[in-house]
């Protein structure tokens, strides 16, 4: 329906288009363009650099995994996301310079970092398979929230479709404890084949780039530019084939960033639309479970959701197994890896397109 819409009114989607850009235009010029490029491409070039030493100590050291889609199941280096933190001091940059022309930016990052560090402690907690974790994970991470709660950096009052700006001064800090069980949990569960949680989170996090410039958001749009500059550093290595796997510490860690310039840029309804494969897999992954399943109970109990063969992924045959993104796709047909990314890159692509032309006809 959307696209129909958008079919039938294209000079007003290009009225709107034109609006935009003339808008940008003129924002750029209120700019100091030089910190808006020298923060991200510092950040990127550091994660870059300390990745690639990370992939050299890891083997170093035998931290690998088999990556089972691969032919051969050849050992890649595992909990790449461990790196993270030494991207922390240009989130901490940005907001102390900024805090001399955007009071409380320093705040907005400081908080940003510590709600981070929540979901990095959780990841490496389920990564060190700690015993009787998987559970408690699932509640201990809403604990992010507490540092945007605390130092306040969140604004009560969401858009929200049909109704336009409302005030949620007492339930948005209680909804912001689930947002946080959501979010990286979802990341979690998209992590299934080589970059696509990654690929996932940069779509978003460009779409909350691009918005929190055009909104006047400007210590989410600096601090937003940054992150991208560091899933892109991510990306690098573990797209496919992966170089290394960001693992349960990866995922937590940046779903919870994610999540949180979600929040400073107020795009929570734009920010849906364009997460809707990811939810979409979280979904039906729980809706069809009997009960509430691990990572490793799925595999001991039911062998996995699907299996690899010559390079080739096929779904399990076993009626009872839930159901996940990648089954759904295989079960249309035994597909090698690449393509199976390609088609859950294209359906983020899709959702991310939607949610910016929802986007246009919102805001503009």
């Amino acid at each position: 329906m959307i696209i129909l819409f958008v079919i039938k009114n294209e000079e007003f989607i290009f009225y709107k288009l034109i609006n935009l850009i003339i808008k940008c235009l003129k924002l750029i010029q209120m700019l100091d363009l030089g910190s808006v490029v020298a923060f991200p491409i510092s950040a990127f070039i550091a994660m870059i650099i300390v990745n690639r030493l990370y992939i050299k100590f890891a083997r170093e050291r035998n931290l690998l995994a088999p990556d089972v889609q691969k032919r051969g199941n050849p050992m890649v280096p595992k909990w790449g996301g461990l790196t993270l933190p030494v991207s922390f001091p240009f989130f901490l940059a940005c907001g102390y310079f900024l805090e001399f022309i955007y009071p409380g930016a320093f705040t907005y990052a400081l908080a940003l970092i510590l709600s981070a560090l929540v979901g990095y402690v959780v990841g490496v907690l389920d990564d060190l398979h700690v015993k009787k974790w998987d559970y408690l994970k699932i509640v201990t991470i809403a604990l992010a929230a507490l540092p945007i709660i605390l130092l306040h950096v969140y604004n009560p009052r969401p858009y929200i479709p049909f109704v336009g700006r409302t005030r949620l001064t007492i339930i948005y800090p209680l909804l912001l404890f689930v947002a946080y069980m959501v979010v990286p949990n979802g990341m979690n569960m998209l992590d299934l084949v080589n970059g696509v949680m990654l690929f996932s989170q940069i779509m978003v996090v460009a779409t909350v780039t691009i918005w929190s410039f055009v909104l006047g958001k400007y210590i989410a749009f600096y601090l937003s530019l940054i992150y991208l500059g560091v899933l892109i550093s991510f990306y690098v290595y573990n797209k496919y084939p992966a170089r290394f796997f960001v693992s349960n510490v990866g995922s937590y860690a940046t779903g919870t960033i994610t999540l949180t310039l979600i929040i400073y840029a107020g795009l929570e309804y734009i920010a849906i639309l364009a997460l809707l494969p990811m939810i979409l897999n979280s979904f039906s992954l729980l809706s069809t479970m009997k009960a509430l399943l691990t990572r490793e109970e799925i595999k001991e109990k039911l062998g996995g959701l699907n299996y690899s063969k010559d390079g080739v992924m096929y779904p399990k045959e076993r009626t009872d197994a839930p159901i996940n993104i990648t089954r759904m796709i295989l079960l249309h047909g035994p597909l090698e890896e690449k393509y199976v990314i390609r088609i859950i890159n294209a359906l983020f692509v899709f959702s991310t397109v939607l949610a910016n032309i929802v986007a246009i006809l919102v805001y503009l």
